[in-house]
């Protein structure tokens, strides 16, 4: 069995190449290149009816004057849009041949060189799961449909919870099993999802 070999890291689906979060890439550039960690920050809570709550984090990394925020559902993955925004901006300024801050040109170009050659988790599915329930959420909303999800069986004991929950889309019920109440309704969502979509 393979495993990760940084905690922040996943495996990609079809091979044994690690991938890294945008965070863990950021960590591990400004620490290889001497730029010091990068500081985050939970900016804000955003209380919205339509969405819940959503979170605003930032990151910035002092050494090359930049800063960008990241806003999400919940606090991790906004952290990690964060970090990508702020990767994102380290290329632009590498492409237009710019020094930040106190760094050269070359020092920039270097890192970007490090986030290409690195593969990054576009999808975020250590993060959100692929973000089925999300997916489905929004394929429900756009056929004016609501998911239900109920929990339907907690077993084991405190430190070893299995959850089964169980998704309602018209007539249609999946259920999904997971040691977490995410996990179940993520898998719960992936499976009405191939139901709905066939």
């Amino acid at each position: 069995m393979n495993s990760c070999p940084n905690s922040h890291d996943i495996l990609s689906e079809n091979s044994c190449e690690t991938v890294k979060t945008p965070v863990s890439l950021l960590q591990e550039i400004c620490m290889g290149m001497k730029l010091g960690f990068p500081r985050f920050q939970l900016e804000r809570v955003i209380q919205d009816e339509t969405y819940g709550q959503t979170f605003e984090m930032s990151v910035v990394v002092g050494s090359l004057g930049l800063e960008a925020s990241g806003i999400a559902r919940n606090k991790m993955l906004a952290k990690h849009k964060a970090a990508n925004n702020l990767l994102e901006k380290i290329q632009e300024a590498g492409e237009s041949g710019l020094e930040l801050n106190t760094v050269t040109n070359e020092i920039v170009l270097q890192c970007c060189e490090r986030i290409k050659s690195s593969t990054t988790s576009k999808k975020d599915s250590s993060l959100e799961f692929n973000m089925s329930s999300n997916k489905l959420k929004q394929y429900c909303m756009s056929q004016e449909l609501t998911p239900v999800y109920k929990v339907i069986e907690v077993t084991g004991p405190a430190h070893e919870r299995k959850f089964v929950m169980s998704c309602q889309v018209k007539d249609y019920t999946t259920e999904g099993e997971g040691n977490s109440k995410k996990v179940a309704k993520t898998i719960a969502a992936e499976k009405m999802l191939l139901l709905l979509e066939a």
